[in-house]
């Protein structure tokens, strides 16, 4: 336990003093995603360190609730707008929407 401790301590303060998103330096092929299930949401903000590094794209889903007959469920999305625009979201946006209208054929895949 000892040793375990002063390696975390060692890496928390690397950590600190130059904030990475991975331990491959230039890894860009991230993207963070998180579920919050106990609650539905219209917006969500993430926090994020303004570093430079951190500029991956952060995807959170909320609890569905079911209105009027239908099922609706909060999804999120936060990106730099260096990395993508707005045509970009909206495709993703489409996309899911495609999904979760048809999830026998996502799932029979």
């Amino acid at each position: 336990l000892g040793e375990f401790a002063a390696l975390a301590t060692e890496r928390i303060a690397q950590v600190q003093a130059e904030p990475v998103l991975s331990d491959e330096p230039g890894q860009d092929d991230l993207l963070f995603m998180t579920s919050v299930p106990w609650v539905t949401f219209t917006s969500i903000l993430h926090p994020i360190h303004m570093h430079p590094a951190d500029s991956v794209p952060r995807i959170a889903w909320g609890r569905f609730v079911t209105r009027e007959g239908r099922t609706w469920m909060p999804v999120a999305v936060q990106a730099h707008h260096a990395l993508l625009d707005g045509l970009h979201v909206g495709r993703y946006y489409q996309r899911i929407q495609e999904l979760f209208d048809h999830p026998e054929a996502f799932l029979s895949s």
